[in-house]
C-alpha cells in the first residue's frame, strides 16, 4: 500500500485548481486507492465547476459596474451641458459665473467616472492619468489652453486612491486650479500653475500653486465660496488646508493638503482588459 499511496500523493500535489485530476489506470492500484482517487477527481471537478461559476458572476458584476460608471458619466455630461446652456442665457455676469462653477464641478465628477470605466477599476483610481486630464479640463473650462498664456506644470506620483477619496480630491483640485486660472493672472498676465502629488508612505500630499498676483488682504475682500469649499474638501480628505499667499506679497498663492490614504484592495480589472 505504501507505493500506491506515494504515487497518489505525488499526483495530488501536481494537481492545480482549474485542471482535471486524472486517476491512475484502473487495475494498477488497490481498490481502496482507486476509490480515494475517484473521490478526489469528483471533488476537483466540482471545485472547477464552482470556480467557473464564481468567475462568471464576477465578470458579470464587473460588466454591470462598468456600465453604471459609463451611464453616470454620460448623465453628468448632460447636466454639465444644461448648466452651460443656462449660464449662457443669464445676463448677470456674477450669476452666470456661479452656473459655470457648478458646471466645472459636475465635469470633474464626470471625468472621474470616465476613468473608472476606462481603467475597469472600481475600488481605486490611479491619480496621474486622472489628474492630468482633470487639470487640463479645468484650463479648458476657463477658455485657456495650457502652455499659451498660462503654463500648467504637473508633478504627479502615480498614487492609487480609493474612489471615495478620489471624488473629494477631484473637487478640491477643480476649485484650487480653477481659482488660480481665473484670478491669479489678471489683465492678460502670464504665469504658471503647478499641481503636485507626492506619496509619503501611507499618506499623500497634494499642492496647487501659482506665481500670479496672489490673494488680496482678507480685510479688503469678503470670504469667497471657493476658499470655503477648498477648506471643506481638505477636511473631508482627512487633512487640513495649508498655505495661502506666497511671500513676498504679490508673488503667488499656494494651497496644500496632506491626508492619509485609506487602505483598500488594489484595483481589480475585468478579465481581458
Amino acid at each position: 500500500m505504501v507505493r500506491p499511496l506515494r504515487l497518489l500523493a505525488t499526483r495530488v500535489r501536481a494537481w492545480r485548481p482549474g485542471t482535471a485530476f486524472h486517476p491512475a489506470p484502473v487495475g494498477t492500484e488497490p481498490r481502496e486507492i482507486l476509490a480515494v482517487e475517484q473521490a478526489f477527481a469528483e471533488a476537483a471537478t466540482a471545485l472547477t465547476r464552482r470556480e467557473a461559476e464564481l468567475q462568471a458572476a464576477l465578470d458579470q458584476r464587473d460588466a454591470l459596474m462598468a456600465e453604471i460608471h459609463h451611464r453616470v458619466k454620460n448623465n453628468l455630461q448632460i447636466v454639465s451641458s444644461l448648466l452651460n446652456l443656462q449660464a449662457g442665457r443669464i445676463a448677470d455676469p456674477a450669476a452666470a459665473a456661479e452656473f459655470v462653477a457648478a458646471r466645472n464641478r459636475v465635469r470633474a465628477l464626470a471625468t472621474l467616472h470616465r476613468h473608472l470605466y476606462v481603467q475597469h477599476a472600481f475600488e481605486q483610481v490611479l491619480l496621474r492619468p486622472f489628474l492630468t486630464e482633470l487639470a487640463n479640463g479645468v484650463f479648458n473650462s476657463h477658455n485657456e489652453s495650457p502652455g499659451e498664456r498660462i503654463a500648467l506644470r504637473l508633478d504627479l506620483d502615480d498614487v492609487p486612491i480609493s474612489v471615495d477619496q478620489a471624488v473629494t480630491l477631484s473637487l478640491f483640485v477643480t476649485e484650487a486650479v480653477g481659482n488660480a486660472v481665473e484670478h491669479a493672472f489678471p489683465d492678460s498676465a502670464r504665469g504658471t500653475v503647478r499641481l503636485e502629488v507626492l506619496a509619503e508612505g501611507d499618506q499623500a500630499v497634494v499642492t496647487i500653486s501659482d506665481d500670479g498676483a496672489g490673494l488680496p488682504d482678507r480685510k479688503d475682500r469678503p470670504r469667497g465660496l471657493g476658499l470655503t469649499l477648498i477648506e471643506g474638501f481638505a477636511k473631508q480628505l482627512g487633512g487640513a488646508l495649508q498655505g495661502g499667499p506666497v511671500k513676498p506679497p504679490g508673488t503667488g498663492t499656494q494651497w496644500s493638503v496632506r491626508f492619509p490614504l485609506r487602505p483598500d484592495s488594489g484595483p481589480r480589472r475585468m478579465r481581458g482588459a
